[in-house]
């Protein structure tokens, strides 16, 4: 999940920041569209997306990188007008579920893949620079959310 993720991610920032008549936008937004339809629809029952997209049994454990990385690109395409809000629904359970499992008390982000790794198993202790960063955008992406729809929490 965690390459689909930044694959995600990416295409959500670039068509959010793109201008309309610029040439490839209109194919970012339709390859993230398309994306959000498939990868919501991996995401777990407990809110977070595994290792592997194609057999949650395979690393069947949490997966902080890739459902960082859905969340992020999922909330800006929301706010930016690109994708539907009906993917509110996969924005909150991913969050509460990385607040939930994923980040420790003193807010260490657990359960990340590292860089450079293969699909593989991860464990609590396992985090990376780049999980702080995304969750920070998630986290900013969230707020923008509540403050566009007048919302007071999630």
């Amino acid at each position: 999940s965690r390459g689909n993720g930044w694959g995600f991610a990416g295409l959500s920032r670039a068509a959010g920041i793109l201008p309309d008549n610029e040439g490839h936008r209109d194919e970012y937004v339709k390859i993230l569209r398309d994306m959000a339809e498939s990868v919501s629809k991996t995401q777990d029952e407990d809110g977070l997306w595994r290792v592997s997209l194609y057999d949650k049994y395979q690393f069947d454990v949490p997966e902080s990188s890739g459902t960082l990385l859905f969340v992020y690109g999922m909330i800006n395409g929301i706010n930016k007008g690109i994708l539907d809000g009906k993917y509110i629904k996969n924005v909150i359970s991913g969050f509460k579920a990385l607040l939930d499992k994923c980040v420790d008390k003193d807010g260490r982000v657990g359960w990340g893949q590292g860089i450079a790794w293969g699909p593989s198993p991860v464990e609590k202790k396992h985090t990376n620079d780049y999980a702080v960063g995304t969750i920070l955008l998630a986290i900013s992406g969230l707020c923008e959310y509540l403050d566009k729809t007048g919302k007071e929490d999630l």
